[in-house]
């Protein structure tokens, strides 16, 4: 039998109006649209991408909708002294919504005296380097001197680095790439047991829930996200436990080798 993983929607925008990207682009909707179907079945990473297998004809008892899956073993962090309020980490692309997270620390830095540092832990894989366009955006929101940057780092140091943030944010907007996919990086974030900041896309509601295992901000709006911030660091006792509920709702979902587990029963 052929089972074939689909991880993401990717719009045709991403591919450019090159001949090179439109290349791209049919082979990528040749393969999604046509090639996909005929496997006898499909794990999808989200219930976006299980509806459009529907909609294209797909039979549902053989759709499983699984998000993208982590090895806590190897995320696991150990306690130590936090450096920075916020950390973030990943290619910091505009999908992954650090424009709106810059906005809501600068409104707070305007608003009120919580001193707010932010960690952002790497890098633009191929290509050129996004650092020196948001340290410009950073430079116009009065916020430079909050705001470091790593650039790109191995695994290794990435964990390093996540031990130094009290907080790990995700505030990615609401979109087409957004709703279909589900972050790698969410599940990383979970597993360090530290709390978790995120925004409202895709199906973050249908897993978890606000002020239970996470804290949930709406996507695309700043207020909404300096609003939370607020509220994570005016309440620590709560946010600690919290955390703890994420980290045991994450590794009941996100955790690879249960999931694994689940995912071949439901193969049969």
């Amino acid at each position: 039998r052929l089972i074939k993983f689909v991880a993401e929607y990717i719009d045709k925008s991403e591919f450019g109006g090159s001949l090179t990207g439109l290349i791209q682009r049919a082979s990528y909707y040749l393969n999604f649209k046509y090639l996909n179907k005929l496997s006898d079945k499909l794990i999808v990473f989200s219930f976006y991408l299980k509806d459009l297998y529907l909609k294209m004809g797909y039979n549902e008892p053989d759709i499983i909708v699984q998000p993208n899956l982590t090895d806590f073993d190897f995320w696991k962090i150990p306690v130590t002294e936090s450096k920075y309020t916020l950390g973030y980490s990943g290619a910091p692309y505009l999908k992954d919504g650090l424009s709106d997270l810059f906005g809501a620390i600068s409104l707070l830095k305007r608003e009120t005296d919580l001193k707010i540092s932010l960690l952002i832990i790497g890098d633009a894989v191929f290509g050129e380097s996004l650092i020196p366009s948001l340290k410009d955006e950073c430079s116009i929101l009065g916020i430079s001197e909050d705001v470091v940057f790593t650039g790109l780092v191995e695994s290794s140091q990435v964990k390093h680095f996540l031990t130094e943030c009290s907080i790990l944010t995700i505030t990615r907007p609401s979109t087409v790439q957004t709703k279909a996919g589900f972050p790698t990086k969410l599940g990383e974030y979970f597993a360090t047991g530290k709390p978790v900041l995120a925004t409202d896309f895709g199906d973050m509601k249908r897993y978890f829930r606000d002020g239970w295992d996470i804290i949930m901000a709406e996507s695309g709006n700043t207020g909404s996200i300096a609003d939370k911030l607020r509220w994570m660091l005016s309440n620590p006792d709560e946010l600690s436990e919290i955390a703890d509920r994420g980290y045991n709702r994450a590794l009941e979902l996100l955790e690879y080798r249960n999931s694994v587990r689940r995912i071949a029963n439901q193969l049969g």
